[in-house]
C-alpha cells in the first residue's frame, strides 16, 4: 500500500479540490506564538472537508499539530485551550502534537501519527489517485530505451 503526502499551506489553498482530494490524513498546524493561527482551525477543518469531499466526515482522521515549542517562552496559546478543542471538535478526540520544528522536537511522532491513521483506513479511496511520475537509472550500458527526451 501507498501513501500519498501531500503537505500545504494556507497561501496555496487556490489549489483546492485537487489537491485535498484523495488526501487519507489531514494534520491542521498552528503556531503556539501567534493565536490567530489557532483561530483558524476551524475554518481550515471546514474547508478542507469541503474542498477533498472524504465520504465519511464525522469519521475523517485529523491531527493538530501546535508548532514553535521551541518558542515557550512566547507562547500565546495553552496546551489546554488546544486539547480543549480537539475534545470538542471531534467524535473521538482528535491527536494532539506539540512540536518544534526547528528543534525537530516530536515532529517524527507526528508523521509517524499520520501514516498510522492513513494506513488505519484500510484501502485507499480511489475516486483521485495522483499521477506518479517514476525516475529510473538507465541501464549499466548507456542503452536507455526510453522515448523521454
Amino acid at each position: 500500500m501507498t501513501i500519498n503526502l501531500h503537505i500545504g499551506q494556507e497561501r496555496f489553498q487556490s489549489l483546492g479540490v485537487g489537491f485535498y482530494r484523495g488526501a487519507d490524513v489531514c494534520m491542521l498546524v498552528y503556531d503556539i506564538t501567534q493565536p490567530k493561527s489557532f483561530e483558524n482551525l476551524d475554518l481550515w477543518r471546514i474547508e478542507f472537508l469541503t474542498q477533498a469531499s472524504p465520504s465519511d466526515t464525522q469519521n475523517f482522521p485529523f491531527i493538530v499539530i501546535a508548532n514553535k515549542l521551541d518558542r515557550k517562552n512566547d507562547r500565546l496559546v495553552s496546551t489546554q485551550r488546544a486539547q480543549t478543542w480537539c475534545a470538542r471538535t471531534s467524535i473521538s478526540t482528535l491527536p494532539f502534537f506539540e512540536t518544534s520544528a526547528k528543534a525537530a522536537t516530536e515532529v517524527e511522532a507526528a508523521f509517524r501519527m499520520a501514516a498510522q491513521l492513513a494506513l488505519s483506513k484500510g484501502s485507499m479511496e480511489a475516486e483521485f489517485l495522483p499521477e506518479t511520475i517514476s525516475f529510473r537509472e538507465a541501464p549499466a550500458n548507456g542503452d536507455s530505451k526510453s522515448s523521454c527526451c
